[in-house]
């Protein structure tokens, strides 16, 4: 994974469709925390993961 990569990151931030039910459960179980929610025809919600490198 990228996180592993380039351990010297303190925070990784990701976007996703909150109605992608999948990718969000994939990435609250890898560490990613819901931020906040823009709203459209979909909602797009942005995640962040901080100190990804630590969780190993």
């Amino acid at each position: 994974m990228l996180e592993q990569r380039y351990k010297d990151a303190k925070n990784w931030e990701l976007d996703t469709i909150l109605q992608e039910q999948g990718n969000c459960y994939l990435y609250e179980k890898l560490g990613y925390k819901k931020m906040k929610s823009i709203n459209s025809i979909m909602t797009l919600v942005s995640m962040k993961n901080i100190s990804a490198s630590v969780q190993g």
